[in-house]
């Protein structure tokens, strides 16, 4: 209180509007710094799921991983054979298009119903 002007100091009225404004700009700072808090954590809400689905993408290629290196010891096993030895057949390699979730889901789901004949 000893920074206020004498004219404030010794007006009650003054003195309680002087110490609500210093209020107001508390909240007012405190409001903006929530909004900020409020910006980064949606940031980060966003990036989680990005994370999760880049996570789901990497699954999916090592769930099928093994197939692949299986694929791979069967072509080196092929490049090393003698013209004497049968080759043993490769295994097919499928290309599947790409889907959004929501295609992939139904399609798996039709593949899963038994069809009518």
């Amino acid at each position: 209180m000893s920074n206020l002007p004498p004219e404030v100091a010794n007006n009650p009225t003054l003195l309680k509007l002087y110490h609500k404004q210093q209020e107001h700009s508390g909240l007012q700072a405190l409001k903006e710094a929530t909004e900020g808090m409020l910006a980064k954590a949606d940031k980060l809400a966003e990036q989680s799921n990005m994370m999760a689905d880049g996570g789901e993408a990497i699954g999916a290629v090592l769930r099928h991983w093994t197939y692949v290196q299986s694929i791979l010891d069967k072509m080196k096993q092929y490049a090393v054979t003698t013209e004497d030895e049968e080759p043993e057949p490769l295994p097919p390699m499928v290309r599947l298009a790409y889907t959004g979730e929501g295609e992939a889901q139904q399609l798996a789901a039709r593949q899963q119903t038994p069809r009518k004949q």
